[in-house]
């Protein structure tokens, strides 16, 4: 992978996107996300199983946001036994987008995604029922 991806822990994630949210969290989920903030402005979108990881990323908004810093992702890929959540730098968010299929064998949006700043307080939440949000920005 030509994007500088580092990998944390699984134990060590829910501890650092509770950093990030101020709160305990319970859970690596969307959901679980929303529980503890309260209700945040999701948006559908429809189409989204028929759209390459790239262009979803696109049509989300997730390219457009003014993200900083390393960045705590966590995809479907981020819960086998050996992974965790990835680590990568706000520059090279499309490049992880893009090469997440060729790398880990699933696209980048097979289900739930969280995308959160670990030195700042953004967090975007794509839900696996094609739902997005900037919850905290």
């Amino acid at each position: 992978m030509t994007t500088q991806v580092v990998t944390m822990p699984q134990a060590e994630v829910l501890p650092a996107l509770s950093r990030v949210l101020g709160r305990v969290l319970s859970e690596a989920t969307p959901d679980a996300i929303v529980d503890l903030i309260g209700d945040v402005n999701w948006l559908r979108c429809d189409e989204w199983e028929s759209l390459g990881d790239l262009e979803l990323a696109r049509t989300t908004g997730l390219l457009d946001i003014a993200l900083s810093g390393p960045l705590l992702l966590i995809t479907e890929a981020s819960f086998a036994p050996d992974r965790g959540g990835f680590i990568v730098p706000a520059s090279r968010l499309a490049n992880f987008v893009a090469e997440h299929l060729k790398e880990y064998g699933e696209c980048f949006f097979n289900g739930d995604v969280i995308v959160a700043e670990l030195q700042g307080r953004k967090v975007w939440l794509f839900h696996h029922e094609g739902l997005h949000a900037l919850a905290i920005g």
